[in-house]
């Protein structure tokens, strides 16, 4: 059987404890959970819990899951789920607001073919 070269011997556990170094060293992802906290508040203030409850569910789900993940002191995974988190609220709260302002707009047009039909006035080609 072969022996392992000397420099790569003393090489892998030097890498080895410097990657685990960088690990330890992550900060804790405090501002990226209070933002996905933020952002999730904000698509329920938009009406996402209506318009889109299952990317409302799903962010929020998400944020509490990062959250938990601070909590235990896993700061690689509090980021990720509070980046998604964050994004998923996001989108949640755009679906929310495209949707009622497609509202809005099918009221404006019924409103203003009302009118038209109340002045007499032929619809819009």
């Amino acid at each position: 059987m072969k022996s392992i070269p000397l420099p790569y011997r003393t090489i892998a556990p030097l890498l080895l404890s410097l990657s685990l170094l960088a690990c330890a060293n992550t900060p804790a992802p405090v501002g990226s959970v209070a933002k996905a906290e933020t952002a999730v508040e904000q698509a329920r203030e938009a009406k996402a819990d209506q318009h889109a409850p299952l990317l409302l569910r799903r962010a929020a789900q998400k944020a509490d899951e990062a959250r938990a993940a601070l909590k235990r002191e896993e700061h690689v995974q509090a980021r990720r789920l509070a980046e998604e988190a964050q994004v998923d609220a996001e989108l949640a709260q755009q679906t929310a607001l495209s949707v009622r302002a497609q509202q809005a707009a099918t009221e404006l047009r019924n409103s203003l073919d009302l009118l038209r039909r109340e002045l007499g006035l032929p619809a819009p080609q």
